[in-house]
């Protein structure tokens, strides 16, 4: 969550819909056909690639942060300070926040026992609503701020112009003043 906070979302390229499903769609081609050599029919291939996009679309619609897309045990190395050191992230997008997630817990190169993955995953939810309230209540008190600052622009404004107005409406009646004791 630290790493996905603070890496700037300008880093790097977005995980477009297009990429997640083009990904996807190598489950068929390298699982599928290749290590388990089934073939799909037309029918099976169709309602796989609608589920597909289906998903594609759902873990598209959450909200963007920073994601290594390789983060597993052997990119993960332990250091002095600033743990963990963290390697091989030149395929980095901005993408959804839950995908370093599975990819570090159904490690390719590690099994973990279900106990522990469930457990780190509701670790990791639970901080991440966390951090998602914190977002949520700065992002509501900066749009209070801003409409209060817009508020305060429209009074100060709408008093300009009725101290402008009044003014005016001064010089206009000590002209006619003027301008009647002359005629007298």
């Amino acid at each position: 969550i630290h790493m996905q906070k603070f890496v700037k979302k300008d880093f790097c390229p977005s995980y477009t819909n297009k990429i997640l499903f083009d990904e996807m769609v190598l489950f068929i081609e390298w699982y599928l056909k290749k290590y388990k050599k089934i073939e799909l029919s037309n029918k099976e291939y169709e309602e796989l690639i609608t589920w597909i996009e289906e998903v594609s679309k759902k873990v598209s619609s959450q909200e963007k942060f920073f994601v290594h897309r390789d983060y597993h045990s052997r990119n993960l190395m332990i250091q002095k300070s600033n743990n963990p050191g963290i390697l091989d992230f030149q395929d980095a997008l901005v993408g959804p926040i839950t995908y370093d997630l599975v990819s570090l817990l159904k490690d390719a190169y590690i099994e973990w026992d279900e106990e522990i993955v469930l457990d780190h995953a509701v670790r990791y939810w639970e901080k991440a609503s966390r951090e998602a309230a914190k977002r949520s209540q700065r992002a509501a008190g900066k749009a209070r701020m801003a409409s209060q600052k817009r508020e305060t622009s429209r009074r100060n404004e709408a008093e300009r112009v009725k101290r402008a107005n009044d003014a005016a409406s001064r010089r206009s009646a000590e002209k006619r003043e003027r301008e009647s004791k002359k005629l007298v």
